[in-house]
């Protein structure tokens, strides 16, 4: 899978704090990772070279629109080379502009222009040529999106659909009557999760958390974990976030350590 740098982060020899450093890493570069260590907490970029997960965020697969989205630009913003804040700034883009988006995240977020070149669908509207809402057109135009695995060995996923026709239609139905942003139904926050081959045996929490029912902050509470207490992680978030103890089970990867 693909990750960005979030913030000037060293590599070093071996996945500890105490292991020498090999060279640092510049926010807004792009690694392909296909390891991680039992804990999550370290990523394999190549052979003796590991970035702790903290300073990555998973770069999303975009899925072709198709024909394409006219978009104009609503606010001056910055055009980055993959589909995350954390990427690099490649082209300053002007209010006013008028783009085509070819490709989407999964999210309905992220917009691609082209090769390298993304922008935060929030940051434009559609063109008057489109005459609908966002996020209904992008759901038309996008049929598929697709899955991408956290780390190799773990179990891929078939692409899920993410819009019928039907649902589309009274999507489409919904917000030509109503033209109301709250009123309109939106995708989910929640973070995906790609399901392990094998759990990750006891992780150890650190702190006093809460169990979510989704992975995202302003899910339901499940319930409670004391600090010390033992956990088996069946899956992780692709924003390498959120791990799944459980079904409808959920802490944030930060509140975790390994017990050895």
């Amino acid at each position: 899978m693909k990750v960005v740098v979030t913030k000037d982060a060293k590599v070093v020899k071996s996945p500890s704090d105490d292991a020498l450093p090999v060279h640092r890493l510049k926010r807004g570069e792009v690694l392909e990772i296909h390891e991680t260590t039992p804990d999550m907490m370290w990523l394999k970029i190549a052979e003796n070279q590991f970035i702790k997960t903290q300073f990555v965020a998973h770069v999303a697969h975009t899925t072709p629109l198709t024909p394409a989205v006219r978009v104009v630009i609503a606010a001056d913003l910055k055009a980055r080379n993959v589909p995350a804040f954390a990427g690099m700034a490649v082209k300053d883009m002007k209010k006013g502009e008028i783009v085509d988006a070819i490709e989407v995240s999964p999210d309905f977020k992220w917009l691609k222009l082209a090769k390298d070149k993304y922008i935060p669908s929030s940051g434009c509207v559609l063109h008057d040529s489109e005459g609908k809402d966002m996020l209904v057109v992008l759901k038309i135009r996008s049929s598929h999106v697709e899955k991408n695995p956290v780390v190799a060995k773990v179990q891929e996923e078939k692409p899920v659909q993410a819009v019928t026709t039907s649902q589309a239609a009274s999507l489409l139905g919904k917000a030509l009557e109503k033209r109301v942003g709250d009123k309109i139904e939106k995708p989910s926050d929640a973070t995906p999760i790609t399901k392990f081959d094998k759990k990750v045996k006891q992780l150890r929490i650190k702190v006093d958390t809460l169990v979510m029912a989704e992975p995202k902050p302003d899910a339901a509470v499940v319930r409670g974990i004391k600090a010390g207490s033992l956990v088996d992680a069946s899956g992780l978030g692709t924003n390498l976030v959120w791990l799944q103890i459980g079904p409808g089970q959920f802490v944030k990867l930060s509140a975790t350590e390994p017990t050895q």
